[in-house]
């Protein structure tokens, strides 16, 4: 355990786990998510967060949708595997019938934009909104320092604003009435908007960060693409290894709600603690060679999609992430890399992948 900084950082496996279901540490839910985090949230937000968000370490062992049916309305989940099945086939047909493309651009970004969209219930003149915001915010974010980074920041902050008064995750009053969707005062309103705008957000981000990096590794190992496709059941075992080896989550951040000891260390109430997931996730005593990429590992205990928000979608998001794979394989015996791929080593760790331009055969 060390101190970086000013905040205690964990890093060995067994003590994120432990940690990360700890009573004592509570997350730091400030909207930390929000692309331009200038929101603070109420007494009466973190409770409700608390009820809406805070699950417990997801297990990753299936692609259920249980766990979003208490989160969400009826019919932002009525067919959602089918609705995800059909967005991913089209956008595979539109790839194949310009017998190539770039992968990420002409594929994860529009499939991932129209299931959230579709997910969110945004009307259809506003379809384009949460990929316009992912955009806007990157650009914003390539921009600092620069002579641009004012302009984009208003440009994001106004689609932002516009993406909040959109999305629709209104419940009946069957689902309020049972308690499943916790009961804000008036004035609280907007916050909870915002934390509707900050999951669906982080749902996409995550989905398009996932997805764009497993296909980057399976068209830089072309050995292991040939294997996924031959076996497509061990399909999830390759998400849970990307995961592992590249989740877009390196640092879940943590705040101590009473004083206790990590190893003889003495935290102290309000102490910010950062259990590092990526370190956790290449722990030699856990992972045999973890710097490998194997998309069968036999253990599996990884440390993914951990903070409030990811938790909440992290369901949907891996159900998008496998139906997206899936789909892309099953409609090619051919595809491999046309030209090498541009990333950005400026962006955080899972963000990287700009371009993945292939050649695409029946």
């Amino acid at each position: 355990m060390d101190r970086e900084d000013g905040w205690w950082v964990i890093k060995r496996h067994s003590d994120v786990s432990k940690y990360l279901s700890d009573d004592r540490l509570t997350p730091l839910v400030d909207f930390p998510t929000a692309p331009s985090g200038t929101y603070k949230s109420s007494p009466a937000l973190v409770s409700a967060l608390h009820q809406w968000c805070w699950m417990r370490q997801c297990s990753l062992d299936s692609i259920s949708l249980n766990r979003l049916r208490p989160h969400f309305s009826h019919r932002h989940l009525r067919n959602i595997e089918t609705r995800i099945q059909t967005s991913a086939q089209r956008h595979a047909e539109n790839l194949h019938c310009s017998g190539g493309g770039d992968v990420v651009l002409d594929y994860v970004t529009p499939l991932v934009g129209s299931v959230m969209a579709d997910f969110s219930r945004l009307p259809s003149r506003d379809s384009s909104l949460i990929t316009e915001c992912s955009v806007r915010r990157w650009a914003m974010f390539d921009a600092r320092g620069s002579k641009l980074e004012t302009a984009t920041r208003v440009k994001f902050h106004e689609l932002e604003e516009k993406l909040i008064e959109s999305i629709d995750f209104t419940t009946d009053r069957r689902e309020i009435v049972n308690g499943s969707i916790p009961l804000l005062p008036p004035n609280e309103t907007r916050n909870f908007r915002i934390a509707q705008f900050t999951a669906a957000f982080t749902a996409y981000e995550l989905a398009r960060a996932i997805l764009s990096t497993t296909l980057s590794l399976l068209l830089h190992n072309p050995h292991q693409l040939a294997r996924v496709r031959g076996n497509p059941e061990i399909t999830n075992s390759l998400i849970k290894e990307v995961l592992r080896l590249h989740g877009p989550e390196y640092v879940v951040p943590m705040k101590a709600r009473i004083p206790f000891e990590i190893h003889g260390n003495s935290i102290e109430v309000g102490d910010c603690v950062a259990l590092a997931a990526g370190s956790a996730n290449c722990d030699s005593s856990i992972f045999m060679r973890p710097a490998v990429f194997s998309p069968d590992r036999t253990v599996q205990t990884h440390i993914g999609l951990s903070s409030p928000y990811a938790r909440l979608t992290a369901p949907l998001v891996i159900l998008i992430v496998h139906t997206a794979v899936c789909t892309l394989l099953r409609s090619s015996s051919t595809l491999s890399l046309a030209s090498t791929p541009v990333s950005s080593n400026e962006r955080p760790p899972g963000h990287r992948i700009l371009t993945l331009p292939v050649r695409y055969f029946n």
